[in-house]
């Protein structure tokens, strides 16, 4: 399958890079929707295909030191990002033979002794698990940017990467713009290829370098240098005024570089590329959709908007069977975002401990992200916080009860 992957992989970058050349763009705008369309249909097609009959495994865990019993149907829980990112601790994984995707309900119908199902589904049974009380949770949600009239406005408007400026300074990182396929291969020998291994483990998967160099024809690659040493780099994509922000990777895949802000150092210097270049908007790509994620956090710490990534064929749907103490710890660290009628909203959960004593305000302020329509915030106590008086009007808060939990879900 992974063959057939890079192959699939290889004739998108064929079809991209003569599109974006010998196409004209006034004729792109009619012809954009007519291969994205047909693009998505066949990712779906292939996502329903590896989906059709599926493993299932009881994983007994444990999450805030307490005991936690899932129904995981899907990939093996060791390459499931959620089974890998939320923190569960002390993993038993038992197999317990296979189902097919349509037989799912009637599994999970009635399941004693499990606190949480999570299941591999995708965008044709998406709104059936909806319907079934299931939180339907993307694998991917995308991030974006309108390019500021200036770096001025945009350093004006965004106060939380003040820290990241300063590292940027101190450490005196420079920039490079380079369109030259032989600088290519040490991007992609030296940077990505080991940052990703590093990085994502056996959930990485690495494009092949023959992709990245079709691409190259209508792109670039973005170094980041320290004391004129290449440090980092970034793959630029840009079409229709859009720059497209992709692939990163770090020298050596050496976390030392990360602690010194040199993704700060990319981010700043791409925006202000695109300031330079007109560019309207920068797509940054995509991001597990965990309002708790690290890589969350620090894209929504630059100013991005959160956006719906269309091009989803993956989702995971997720049932809370039981408010065990495991269960509650699973919700309070892994705030998540989930669609719902085709809008993304968010899900924080709290206790008397961790917020209904806290001002609620600062606690949606820390969650809150530009492009989701509700924030919900769900207190998990007997006696839930009332409604703050000076929420802002334009407020995307929801209080909510823990019947949300178990009848309102996606």
């Amino acid at each position: 399958m992974k063959r057939i992957q890079t192959l699939y992989y290889e004739i998108i970058g064929l079809v991209f890079a003569w599109y974006s050349k010998a196409v004209p763009r006034a004729f792109r705008r009619f012809i954009s929707p007519v291969f994205e369309k047909a693009h998505l249909m066949i990712q779906c097609v292939i996502t329903f295909l590896q989906q059709i009959r599926q493993q299932t495994y009881v994983v007994l865990c444990k999450c805030g030191g307490s005991g936690l019993r899932v129904l995981y149907i899907g990939r093996h829980p060791k390459n499931s990002y959620i089974m890998q990112s939320t923190a569960l601790d002390d993993q038993e994984v038992e197999e317990k033979g296979k189902v097919f995707l349509w037989d799912v309900r009637r599994l999970t119908r009635d399941c004693n002794g499990i606190d949480l199902i999570i299941f591999e589904t995708n965008r044709v049974l998406a709104s059936r698990a909806q319907r079934d009380g299931y939180f339907v949770i993307p694998d991917w949600v995308r991030f974006f940017m309108r390019v500021p009239d200036s770096m001025e406005e945009y350093l004006k408007n965004t106060r939380g990467i003040r820290s990241d400026l300063r590292m940027v300074r101190r450490h005196k990182y420079t920039c490079e713009v380079s369109h030259d396929p032989g600088e290519l291969t040490l991007f992609y020998n030296d940077m990505y290829v080991p940052y990703i291994s590093r990085r994502f483990s056996r959930l990485s998967y690495i494009h092949d370098n023959s992709f990245l160099k079709r691409l190259l024809k209508t792109g670039a690659i973005l170094f980041v240098k320290s004391q004129n040493e290449y440090a980092a780099g970034q793959f630029l994509i840009f079409s229709d005024q859009t720059l497209w922000a992709k692939w990163l990777g770090i020298k050596d895949g050496n976390e030392k570089y990360l602690k010194k802000a040199v993704i700060g150092a990319i981010n700043y210097f791409a925006i202000q590329w695109a300031i330079d270049k007109k560019f309207k908007n920068i797509d940054f790509g995509l991001c597990r959709a965990f309002l708790s994620d690290g890589v969350f956090r620090y894209k929504r710490k630059w100013g991005m908007t959160l956006a719906n990534n269309n091009m989803n064929t993956r989702f995971s749907g997720l049932k809370v069977c039981s408010l065990t103490k495991g269960v509650r710890h699973f919700l309070k660290r892994n705030a998540f975002i989930f669609c719902r009628n085709g809008e993304l909203e968010g899900l924080v959960c709290f206790d008397e401990e961790s917020g209904s004593r806290k001002d609620l305000l600062d606690l949606y302020r820390r969650n809150h992200t530009e492009g989701l329509k509700t924030l919900n915030m769900l207190c998990l106590c007997d006696s839930p916080p009332e409604f703050p008086e000076n929420q802002p009007e334009d407020s995307s808060l929801r209080l909510v009860k823990r019947d949300f939990l178990f009848h309102r879900g996606g």
